[in-house]
């Protein structure tokens, strides 16, 4: 049987068998077009192989019942009858065309979403809650001053660009709940942001249901919940960073539901571009806030229950297992990581000017801030303060274990138990308690016997180069490259003593106090501890206890 059309869409079907002998008559039925009926047949006489068979026509048929003609073939060269176009239709699918669907329930889902979450958004008009933190950063943004908060920047990074796009220069500070907002801040687009994550979460809700198995109207149900949830209502309609990690957090699975459903399809486009979106949705969750590492680490229980079966699989072969792997760990792993470094980057980059933050950061990076304070107060103009000078006599007091540097004329054992040897020199401790022994002279470095040194009496400013002296043993501070003796990664502390020239001094201590600057005078107040580091100049390392006692030989001391 051979089917061929024409251009006018009529058929003629040619029925031959090849079991009648030379003079078989073949019919032919022409199939008019699809609004009428077959009028008329023709009948043709079939001639030998070898002669010309020529049709006739059906004198009672129409016009428009004509059998049909041969197809235009393009390959051939056209005659006077055929219509030749320069631009013949391709049949083929364009590579661009989507096929769309559109669901009526999650159209109504994303409706409902918005018309809850956004209806009187500028209600109240005034500060709420925990706008006083987010509103406060968004503006130190703008601002470019320091801040320190315990949350990722990405939130807050938002909101500071709508208040940018919006024109807003961040002179409001959201100082109190309740204070009304000034004309000049949009605090309505700001919201704006927590109200279109509150509203996309009622599909995903709809969309994760449908995705798990359930029926359209437990997804509905679901939805509906979701909708009517009071509280993430009140989050949806507040410059606040709890709408936007509910969201992203149910954006993940979803995304993550849809990579799995891929999973007959490995390492195809839609394989590819699901685990990519669980990847990027997972980074901007971890750049929000860092309770989304609970939502990270679901995602990983679901990643590694995956590779656990296709370890299973005795027919994947060991290449494309690491590639599943590799990929997972690339796409999971390295875009949330890649990410939040490059939100940090751009906070840093933004932040260039010297704010509330100052004082959570060290000196050196406070340093390298544009400073807009006023000059610090010369020290000796506070009162009841003392200064601290060369030659003064003092004991330090470890901060995590109550307990002060102490020194007595003990000596270190010359071999451990395990075999290891020390430097035999005055053991170096730290004591709790009050003893004689926990006292040490402040000395500037050189040798005593000058008069200009031993008599010293001047001001120490901070980061100066010290000595100190064990008072009852007239023994200087020293460490140097032997292993401590309870943790040998450590350089041991003691009191040196000069057997010979064997052991080389490392005498000097660099002083290191938090609340002052490089170069200013140290003080302190009656009843009030300085609080300091002294920094080994040879190691770079601060001093300091593991928290482990002793043996006998070492009274049981820190």
């Amino acid at each position: 049987v051979q089917l061929r059309t024409s251009a006018d869409s009529s058929k003629v079907c040619i029925l031959r068998s090849q079991r009648c002998r030379n003079s078989i008559n073949s019919i032919v039925v022409g199939i008019m077009s699809e609004e009428s009926s077959v009028s008329a047949s023709v009948r043709r006489r079939i001639k030998k192989p070898d002669e010309e068979q020529s049709p006739q026509k059906n004198p009672s048929a129409s016009d428009s019942a004509k059998p049909c003609e041969q197809p235009l073939q393009h390959n051939k060269p056209a005659s006077e009858n055929e219509v030749v176009t320069w631009f013949p239709r391709h049949n083929g699918k364009s590579w661009i065309s989507y096929k769309v669907e559109v669901d009526a329930l999650w159209v109504a889902m994303v409706v409902a979403g918005f018309v809850t979450r956004f209806w009187r958004l500028d209600f109240p008009s005034h500060v709420v809650f925990d706008e006083v933190h987010f509103g406060k950063f968004a503006s130190y943004y703008l601002n470019g001053q320091f801040f320190f908060d315990v949350h990722p920047p990405l939130g807050k990074l938002l909101f500071a660009l709508i208040g940018y796009l919006c024109g807003y220069d961040g002179s409001f500070l959201f100082p109190n709940i309740g204070v009304d907002f000034p004309p000049n801040v949009p605090y309505v687009m700001m919201r704006a942001l927590s109200a279109l994550a509150g509203s996309l979460l009622i599909p995903c809700v709809y969309q994760i249901m449908i995705e798990m198995g359930f029926s359209s109207r437990v997804a509905l149900l679901a939805g509906i919940f979701t909708i009517l949830d009071n509280s993430l209502v009140i989050q949806s309609r507040v410059i606040m960073l709890d709408s936007c990690v509910i969201f992203l957090t149910y954006l993940s699975i979803l995304c993550y539901l849809k990579f799995y459903h891929c999973r007959n399809k490995a390492f195809s486009e839609t394989w590819h571009k699901w685990l990519i979106l669980t990847g990027v949705a997972l980074g901007c969750l971890l750049g929000i806030k860092y309770t989304g590492l609970f939502g990270l680490a679901f995602i990983g229980i679901l990643t590694l229950c995956d590779l656990w079966q296709l370890m299973g699989d005795i027919e994947l072969a060991l290449v494309d297992l690491s590639l599943h792997i590799l990929l997972r760990g690339i796409y999971l792993l390295g875009i949330p990581v890649l990410f939040n470094i490059s939100l940090f980057y751009i906070h840093l980059l933004l932040l260039t000017q010297s704010g509330p933050g100052d004082a959570f950061v060290s000196k050196a990076f406070r340093s390298s801030l544009q400073s807009t304070h006023t000059p610090h107060p010369q020290i000796e103009t506070l009162p009841n303060s003392t200064l601290l000078r060369y030659g003064t006599h003092l004991t330090l007091r470890s901060v995590d274990l109550a307990c002060w540097l102490h020194s007595h004329p003990h000596l270190y054992p010359l071999k451990y138990p395990d075999g290891r040897g020390s430097s035999y020199q005055q053991q170096v401790t730290c004591y709790e308690f009050k003893d004689s022994n926990n006292v040490w002279a402040v000395r500037r470095p050189g040798d005593p016997n000058n008069a200009a040194i031993g008599n010293d009496t001047s001001p120490i400013k901070n980061n100066d180069t010290i000595e100190l002296v064990h008072v009852a043993s007239n023994k200087l501070l020293n460490s140097h490259d032997v292993a401590a003796p309870l943790t040998p990664v450590n350089q041991e502390v003691a009191a040196y003593i000069n057997y010979s020239a064997q052991f080389v001094p490392y005498l000097h201590w660099r002083l290191d106090v938090a609340s002052s600057w490089p170069g200013d005078l140290i003080f302190w107040s009656p009843g009030q501890p300085l609080k300091l580091k002294l920094i080994h100049e040879q190691s770079k390392q601060a001093l300091g206890s593991t928290g482990k006692r002793l043996p006998e030989w070492g009274a049981q001391q820190y």
